[in-house]
């Protein structure tokens, strides 16, 4: 999603960051012990910068995220791999409406085909 390199992000030098993001249920992920890691856990994204701090200038990597994923979602069926597999389509409909942060609006139509 975004690779950056350069020597003025990390104060120990030239480092390189690379950002994505995948889309895990909630839950999914256990706890990890990672080696060379203090902590690792997973957080809301809306609590970075509040409750959580990230390192160096991760916090605006990862603020590219959300923005990328309401795209994202704007011209793939990317979402429907988080519902199960019988699903209706209010559900469809709410699952759009939580990742684009806003109300989609139904279209009836009283068209005979």
């Amino acid at each position: 999603m975004e690779t950056v390199g350069n020597h003025e992000c990390d104060p120990r030098g030239w480092s390189v960051t690379i950002a994505y993001f995948a889309l895990i249920l909630n839950g999914y992920i256990e706890s990890m012990d990672v080696e060379g890691s203090e902590e690792i856990r997973c957080v809301a994204v809306n609590s970075i910068g509040k409750t959580y701090s990230l390192a160096f200038d991760h916090e605006a990597f990862l603020s590219l995220c959300p923005a990328r994923l309401r795209a994202k979602v704007q011209y793939t069926s990317l979402l429907i791999n988080l519902l199960s597999e019988n699903f209706t389509l209010s559900e469809l409909q709410n699952i759009f409406e939580i990742v684009l942060g806003k109300s989609i609006e139904k279209k009836h139509s009283d068209a005979k085909y």
